[in-house]
């Protein structure tokens, strides 16, 4: 019906890292910035582009390795994470939610994988799904940033490139973990 439409719709764009907005050549001002503000409270991170008869510069969609570690990603991580908070949207009785997690101190690695293997694999409710996961952390005994990265029940930890900095330590929580999904709550 309607709504699963609505909610693949919602999960597509919960997930994705590029959003190509088309056909806006068909649209008034008003509903170009009422259907990117959706897209942006549903998806805060992802980059949004408005385009006209499909086209763009391919280099904006393709070989844009958004999983990589490489420093300028581990950046990008650090600035867009310390800015978002927690929101929710509701796109035809679909919510989708994200959560923005924060910890001062250190994390366990091993730890982390257990517990968000526990909330997502081991979930029982049909009312939860978690679509896409995101953090930055630091672990004990090493000056390395690390990061989580995951869409649906598939994750990984991995230590990149970039080490902390002293502006990256003192900008309080150092741990941050971003999750979207549907029906999650920060309990």
């Amino acid at each position: 019906g309607h709504s699963e439409y609505g909610k693949l719709f919602s999960t597509q764009i919960a997930v994705a890292d590029r959003i190509l907005l088309n056909k806006m050549d068909l649209m008034t001002t008003e509903q170009m910035e009422s259907l990117s503000r959706k897209v942006e409270e549903l998806n805060p991170d992802a980059e949004i582009h408005r385009t006209e008869n499909c086209l763009i510069d391919l280099n904006h969609v393709l070989g844009i390795n958004t999983v990589s570690t490489n420093n300028d990603r581990v950046k990008e991580l650090l600035e867009n994470s310390s800015t978002k908070g927690s929101s929710h949207f509701h796109l035809d009785k679909s919510p989708i939610q994200s959560i923005l997690l924060t910890r001062p101190g250190e994390i366990d690695p091993s730890l982390l994988e257990q517990n968000l293997g526990l909330l997502i694999w081991e979930n029982e409710d049909p009312n939860v799904e978690f679509l896409r996961y995101k953090g930055i952390f630091k672990v004990p005994n090493s000056q390395k940033i690390h990061t989580l990265q995951g869409v649906k029940s598939v994750f990984e930890i991995v230590e990149s490139e970039v080490e902390w900095d002293d502006k990256n330590l003192t900008t309080g929580d150092v741990n941050k973990i971003f999750l979207v999904g549907i029906g999650i709550s920060e309990k």
